[in-house]
């Protein structure tokens, strides 16, 4: 069930409603249109705004949401030039709940009431920025972030409160922050809220004439707000007083009113014992709500039957609906985003690792001065115990100066040789990464982006990917242990992946093949982790093996973020001799991202040695609108930078992110853009 504005229909079309009342929506829009004619060329700007935005209103609120795409750049464009502000931005909040409600695009809804925001404070505009921190409170509402949701009401009113005349908005917006305060149980600030509400409604009522029907719409929800915060605080008697007035100014035709007080009369009776009667409104409101297509009202209102059946001891019907909930949790996203993300900014990048640089040098060179000092130290101590000793010491001086020549002669040479490793250090470094791709398919059905940063100087990590013909092979491995020896295994099993690769082996096929090749004369014990797949591109199948990996992270267009679900347990590679590794298939990967990576970001700690986690990482994918491969992995490469707070690396870090979409899904993304 689609919550529409609360008002809108009462409030947000004015003179237009008037016009309208009892024609079907055809009459109405021709009625409407032939008076924007009218006025266009009478250059009436005031009606012009008035009926412009009572059209977009009249498209919202009948869920015409492409009418509602295809006017509002014109319509906007036009309200401009008329420098009609409140009708402008009303226009775009009806743009933004479109995006919302109808096209399910939040993403795209925050980036727009952002917009919208930056437009009013460029023009100073309290209306407009207070209509834009309302919207963006709906946003967030329907992001699932409470906090920010919360945050924007607050400043939207904070804002709208200076004006000298009340917005016909405002109860929306009050009414909106109560459900936030509700549902993150702050009823006694929900209580103060409503004090304020209260003066506001009055307030109102005095600057603009209100009907009957206005008038019952506006105190309804105050009162229900009422009920809310006295259910929260067990203040039974008041609860009942309120929603017994709530009832009184109810139309039975608005069916989500009927439904949001039936609602709040159970939880009353359930906290009352009175089970029968709260199991009555709930069938009722169960009733209205069973054939809408948004599930999470049902779900919603099955909970609390279930509850309302253990409380009357019927544990069997009870148990049957809490199986139904489970069945259609799947099926409902608990949150699509929290909040809009910062980009990667690149140059801060590149100065943190030039500092980290500057840092490692200086570290050096503290090393080098420490020695030299300590051992000038002991000189001094020696030729001072020499001078007042000098006759019967001076074999003993002599000897001392020579062994301190020898000890500068030491220190010279390891200084040279730790130059000498050093450098071969950076060689190897070079060699490593020079075996990993650094160039990336540039095609149209296929984006693919990776990187690797080895904690030390030469690491263990590894990726790779292969285009051959229809086939797109792709792998990420973590080799046991750190430094030279883990770069050696490292480079030898990346080679066996291209090389079993290039025969167009299944990934099981390639683990146990790589897995006969490492186990052989493997006297150290090491090991790799390793996820590998191959996409079909004509199919969009994709094939996988994951030999004791972290499971990857699979991203749906129209889906929750959660880790890919493993059928098989496999061990690493290169442990046991003669092991089956099993293969694993998904039908069709078309449309979903999949982002591989290892250990070092999950675990990656900070100076308080506290890991990144699991939570962390889904929340981050969550939350980031996807641009493209190389986007994902270089906002978790800075939120794992964030993180650490200049601690040094406890292990390497590797991340691959391959998204596949055929050409036909490519044109039509392209299109809608």
């Amino acid at each position: 069930m689609i919550k529409l504005h609360r008002t809108a229909i009462l409030l947000a079309l004015g003179i237009v409603v008037s016009h309208i009342h009892a024609q079907t929506i055809d009459e109405a829009l021709k009625n409407v249109n032939a008076r924007i004619e009218a006025f266009s060329h009478s250059g009436q700007k005031d009606s012009l705004a008035i009926y412009l935005e009572g059209r977009m209103a009249l498209f919202y609120n009948n869920e015409l949401s492409d009418s509602v795409a295809a006017h509002a750049p014109e319509d906007l464009a036009t309200l401009r030039s008329l420098e009609q502000w409140e009708k402008y931005y009303e226009v775009w909040t009806h743009l933004v709940n479109t995006y919302i409600y109808y096209n399910k695009q939040k993403n795209l809804a925050l980036r727009e009431v952002q917009s919208m925001f930056n437009d009013a404070l460029q023009r100073n505009n309290k209306y407009g920025m207070g209509m834009a921190y309302y919207t963006m409170g709906i946003v967030y509402q329907n992001l699932h972030n409470l906090d920010e949701s919360a945050k924007s009401f607050q400043k939207g009113l904070d804002i709208l409160k200076q004006m000298s005349e009340m917005p016909l908005f405002m109860p929306e917006l009050y009414s909106y922050y109560g459900d936030v305060l509700n549902a993150q149980q702050r009823y006694r600030e929900l209580e103060i809220l409503t004090h304020s509400w209260h003066t506001n409604l009055e307030t109102m009522i005095l600057q603009h004439p209100l009907s009957k029907d206005q008038h019952d719409v506006l105190w309804f929800y105050y009162n229900i707000a009422c009920g809310q915060a006295a259910l929260g605080t067990d203040n039974f008697w008041r609860a009942e007083r309120m929603l017994a007035t709530a009832k009184e100014m109810l139309h039975e035709e608005n069916t989500y009113d009927v439904v949001t007080w039936q609602n709040y009369m159970a939880e009353l009776r359930m906290k009352q014992h009175r089970y029968q009667e709260a199991l009555e409104l709930n069938s009722s409101r169960l009733e209205k709500v069973s054939n809408d297509e948004d599930r999470t009202e049902y779900l919603a209102t099955i909970r609390q039957r279930a509850e309302i059946l253990s409380g009357l001891t019927r544990y069997q019907e009870a148990n049957g609906l809490y199986r139904e909930m489970y069945g259609l949790r799947d099926s409902i996203s608990n949150a699509d985003t929290q909040g809009q993300l910062n980009e990667l900014n690149t140059l801060f990048k590149v100065d943190e690792l030039k500092m980290e640089k500057e840092r490692a040098r200086y570290r050096y060179m503290l090393y080098i001065g420490c020695i030299v000092g300590l051992a000038l130290m002991v000189f001094m101590v020696i030729r001072l115990m020499a001078a007042r000793r000098l006759k019967i010491a001076h074999k003993k001086l002599q000897k001392t100066h020579e062994e301190l020549q020898a000890t500068y002669e030491w220190l010279e040479y390891s200084v040279k040789a730790r130059e000498l490793v050093e450098g071969d250090l950076r060689v190897a470094r070079e060699i490593q990464l020079g075996m990993l791709p650094q160039e990336f398919p540039d095609r149209d059905d296929v984006d693919l982006y990776a990187s690797m940063s080895p904690a030390k100087a030469v690491g263990g990590d590894l990726y790779c990917y292969l285009l051959l013909d229809d086939l797109l092979y792709f792998c990420v491995g973590d080799v046991s242990g750190k430094g030279v020896p883990a770069a050696l295994f490292m480079s030898q099993a990346t080679r066996l992946f291209r090389s079993n690769a290039k025969q167009k082996l299944q990934p099981s096929i390639i683990a146990n093949r790589m897995n006969d090749e490492l186990t052989e004369a493997n006297e150290q014990g090491m090991f790799v982790t390793m996820f590998m797949g191959m996409i079909n591109l004509n199919t969009g199948q994709m094939q996988y093996c994951n030999a004791g990996h972290n499971p990857p992270v699979m991203i749906s267009d129209d889906g929750p973020v959660a880790f890919l679900e493993m059928n098989e347990t496999n061990a690493p590679i290169g442990m046991w001799p003669e092991l089956e590794y099993a293969g694993e298939v998904i039908d069709d990967v078309r449309g979903k991202t999949f982002f591989v990576y290892t250990d070092g970001l999950n675990e990656a700690e900070n100076k308080q040695q506290e890991q990144f986690g699991d939570e962390r990482l889904l929340e981050i994918l969550q939350q980031t609108p996807f641009e493209n491969c190389r986007q994902i992995v270089e906002t978790l490469q800075q939120a794992v930078e964030e993180h650490r707070d200049r601690a040094e690396p406890n292990d390497d870090l590797t991340m691959l992110c391959v998204r596949y979409a055929s050409v036909k899904q490519w044109i039509s993304k392209t299109i809608s853009i």
